[in-house]
């Protein structure tokens, strides 16, 4: 009888702490959305507020953690296993999305691997995750990084591939060029792995995330105090732009998706929300089984709830750019945060 009181005091604290949470997310997300549907800010302006996120506020948190995250103590098994859940279902969904559409669609198939694979770390997951399993929460920092620098280049050199094609498709007169086919191709491929490289290399999360990294060794685990102010603020600014932002990509109808991308907004939610969650809950269970058994139990299932929490934003803008399903990812961004709150 005691235990189960106890048990039901401990799960009423867990709610009363959940609630605040919740309300912050939603709250957030909800004013987004409102905005959106009321046009109180233009594309172009959440295009901004989308821009400040991932160049500032993002990567200042990045920074401030890999300076003072200690990594002598961090589980690198559990760190292995979420990346390596992540890659086996990012490059899963390229496959399926290539072989059904006999090699045609290969922006889609890169834009639906990193929609899969990809998470809203920080503006989602964290205050969540934060209150499950707060011991385990800071590792979210150190999966994102596997995502941005091996498995986000396959998608934005698959992405290029598209619009190169689409270009050719459009022009003839490069057909008319003096260098042979095969000099071309070589060139084009070269150009398009090149332009991968520069983009992952001047990202400001990879720049600041490899810097903090650096100064995490020569600061040993502290960041001074006269800069620690200036990258709490603008980390501090982080969830709430984030958030409304994530609002304002929601607004949009199913209606305007075809019957095509019906289909597509199928696949791609189960991919997201059954297939990803349970891919690296199991693979976490098999590197994590030499640990005791609830310790494994627990970070099987908090790598589970991260691979189900909702995709960025980002996503939706790289849909645009690339003229990739745009109306689909759009609608599917909001999608697993209604399922996040499931939880």
């Amino acid at each position: 009888m005691k235990l189960v009181t106890e048990k039901l005091e401990l799960d009423n604290g867990m709610f009363q702490a959940m609630v605040p949470v919740l309300i912050q997310c939603f709250g957030l997300i909800l004013l987004g959305f409102v905005a959106g549907n009321l046009k109180l800010l233009t594309h172009s302006q959440a295009k901004g507020l989308g821009i400040y996120v991932t160049s500032f506020a993002l990567p200042a948190i990045f920074f401030t953690v890999m300076v003072s995250i200690d990594f002598s103590n961090v589980d690198w098994y559990l760190v292995l296993s979420v990346s390596l859940g992540k890659a086996i279902a990012f490059f899963c969904t390229m496959a399926t999305v290539l072989i059904f559409s006999l090699g045609k669609s290969v922006g889609a198939a890169g834009l639906m691997a990193i929609f899969v694979s990809q998470s809203n770390d920080v503006a989602l997951a964290y205050p969540v995750l934060r209150l499950l399993y707060p011991d385990l929460a800071h590792y979210i920092y150190l999966f994102a990084p596997t995502q941005l620098v091996i498995l986000n280049p396959f998608g934005y050199f698959a992405l290029e591939w598209h619009r190169n094609k689409e270009k050719l498709a459009l022009s003839s007169v490069l057909a008319q060029g003096t260098l042979q086919p095969t000099q071309r191709s070589s060139l084009a491929t070269l150009r398009k792995i090149l332009k991968v490289l520069r983009f992952v290399a001047s990202n400001p999360l990879f720049f600041m995330t490899v810097l903090g990294v650096v100064f995490n060794l020569i600061l040993k685990h502290k960041l001074p105090d006269m800069l620690h102010g200036f990258f709490n603020d603008l980390g501090a600014s982080f969830n709430a732009t984030a958030l409304f932002y994530l609002g304002f990509s929601m607004v949009g109808k199913l209606k305007n998706i075809k019957r095509r991308g019906v289909y597509t907004l199928v696949f791609i939610l189960t991919s997201k929300i059954i297939l990803s969650p349970f891919i690296t809950r199991e693979v976490t269970k098999m590197l994590t089984a030499h640990q005791p058994r609830n310790v494994s139990l627990a970070k099987s299932n908090f790598a589970f709830l991260y691979a189900a929490a909702p995709t960025a934003p980002p996503v939706f803008l790289f849909a645009s750019k690339f003229g990739v399903i745009p109306e689909v990812v759009k609608f599917t961004i909001g999608v697993p945060v209604l399922e996040l709150s499931e939880f």
